[in-house]
């Protein structure tokens, strides 16, 4: 990865019907040089994305008990919450507490399948209540 770079990349999802080509080579670029990348063209509305952040900053306000409760150490699925300095980028610990959530999935997994299979299913959420 580079350590210098003149702008966050913008990934246009567009391009996936237009230029696919060269959308991956955008991301590629993105992910190898950069690191990181925002993402345009989504047709996510504007209300959700201000609910979103809304429910990230009442997140990040809880008190940290609150927010363990939903620490990855509880999820097979890598998901949940991580706290400031836990998380280590090349040798250096990371000045940033973070919430790694994805798609709400069920709980299928059950001993019989591969044990990568377990990395598919529901978010770490707090308690509605708090």
């Amino acid at each position: 990865m580079s350590k210098d770079f003149n702008a966050i990349p913008i990934l246009d999802l567009t391009l996936l019907d237009t230029d696919r080509v060269l959308f991956l080579s955008n991301l590629q670029h993105a992910l190898v040089h950069v690191g990181f990348f925002y993402v345009a063209g989504h047709n996510i509305t504007p209300q959700f994305l201000d609910q979103l952040t809304q429910a990230t900053k009442d997140f990040f306000a809880l008190p940290l008990s609150e927010k363990l409760k939903t620490d990855k150490i509880h999820s097979p699925t890598f998901l949940g919450y991580s706290t400031q300095g836990n998380e280590i980028t090349k040798n250096n610990k990371d000045n940033r507490e973070q919430l790694d959530f994805a798609n709400e999935l069920p709980d299928t997994w059950d001993a019989s399948q591969p044990i990568y299979e377990r990395l598919s299913g529901p978010n770490l959420w707090p308690d509605e209540d708090v």
